[in-house]
């Protein structure tokens, strides 16, 4: 169920433009986020993030667990932090648009790539 209001802004600085929108969830005691940035003007920044994610790097600690993945032909950004227990990812739907969701109380990134699997992804990235 969705959890407090409905946010978006564009943003404006030194002839570059983005713009981004969220939405939180809340079923009292679980938290889910999903945020979609459009980088539109600021295109270069968007294909820098997914230049590393196309290096395949995995990262592991004590702490954390990170990584490269591919999710129906888009490449992400996953990370767990095993000890909030707080799983994130990040999607690059197209060029210019990126898809992030952020949950507590996960045991991995599943639940998330499972959610994005649900969004109309595809025909936000003819856009």
């Amino acid at each position: 169920m969705p959890s407090g209001d409905f946010v978006g802004s564009p943003y404006q600085a030194s002839g570059t433009s983005f713009s981004n929108a969220e939405q939180d969830y809340s079923d009292g005691q679980n938290h889910l986020r999903i945020s979609l940035v459009d980088y539109n003007s600021a295109q270069g920044q968007h294909a820098q993030e997914i230049a590393r994610w196309r290096a395949e790097l995995q990262v592991e600690t004590r702490r954390e667990k990170g990584g490269s993945f591919i999710l129906d032909d888009m490449i992400g950004w996953e990370m767990y932090h095993k000890e909030s227990q707080r799983a994130e990812i990040m999607l690059a739907v197209s060029d210019r648009i990126m898809l992030t969701i952020i949950a507590d109380h996960q045991e991995d990134t599943a639940f998330l790539k499972y959610v994005a699997k649900q969004m109309r992804l595809k025909t936000l990235a003819n856009y």
